[in-house]
């Protein structure tokens, strides 16, 4: 993981366009942005999260293959969940 937040590298990039490439080759900075937390419910009316886990993958590099889907999941998720409200 990163040692500044993604907050911190826009506001970084806002003032030097091209730092956060630099900052994320660098592991300085985490690759992607976490998404809000979302949830459907189940057949007792409770709130369960749905999840996408790599096993084995630890701190490796994601593959082209797990950056898509990734993406395919997150959109499957955006379209039968909600977002929580905290």
């Amino acid at each position: 993981m990163g040692n500044i937040t993604h907050r911190e590298s826009e506001e970084l990039e806002a003032k030097y366009p091209g730092i956060t490439e630099t900052l994320q080759t660098e592991g300085i900075v985490g690759m992607r942005k976490r998404n809000k937390a979302r949830y459907m419910l189940n057949g007792d009316k409770k709130k369960v999260q749905p999840t996408l886990y790599f096993k084995g993958h630890k701190q490796g590099k994601d593959s082209k293959k797990m950056t898509e889907l990734r993406e395919k999941w997150t959109e499957l998720v955006k379209q039968y969940t909600k977002e929580e409200n905290k």
